[in-house]
């Protein structure tokens, strides 16, 4: 009978001191509940969205430096197109050129590596189409 009494006292202790620091007692476990939620916070939750966010502005990052290389890229290959076809205009006006020669007699005459600026009524014209070729390449790729 004598553990059972303890068990009573210990009871109706127990329930006193409840009863006179539950204000404290839920103090305490906001505080816990409250240090257990900002740890997770800043431990967990976090730091993989901080992680998150950095591999989005490198993908974006690297998107970015893709696309400007691939424009870069175009316009190099649309300045290519342009001056190919400055050079084959200027090969075919040489052959048309070097024809005329021949049928003149003048078969040693060999088609120079520079072509005849003024005195070539073409070359002007040819000149004018490559680099508003270029130009249009630059407002198009740039």
């Amino acid at each position: 009978m004598h553990s059972t009494e303890g068990l009573n006292d210990s009871d109706k202790n127990m329930k006193h001191f409840i009863k006179e620091n539950w204000f404290k007692i839920g103090i305490l476990i906001l505080l816990v509940v409250a240090a257990g939620s900002a740890s997770y916070y800043y431990l967990g939750f976090k730091p993989q969205q901080d992680e998150a966010v950095l591999q989005q502005q490198a993908a974006t990052q690297n998107q970015a430096e893709a696309q400007a290389t691939a424009q870069e890229q175009q316009l190099q290959n649309c300045i290519d197109v342009a001056q190919q076809n400055f050079s084959d205009t200027y090969a075919s006006v040489c052959q048309s050129f070097q024809t005329s020669q021949n049928q003149l007699g003048n078969s040693n005459w060999v088609c120079p590596l520079t072509l005849y600026g003024d005195a070539d009524p073409a070359y002007p014209a040819m000149v004018s189409k490559e680099q508003s070729d270029e130009a249009l390449c630059a407002t198009l790729y740039k």
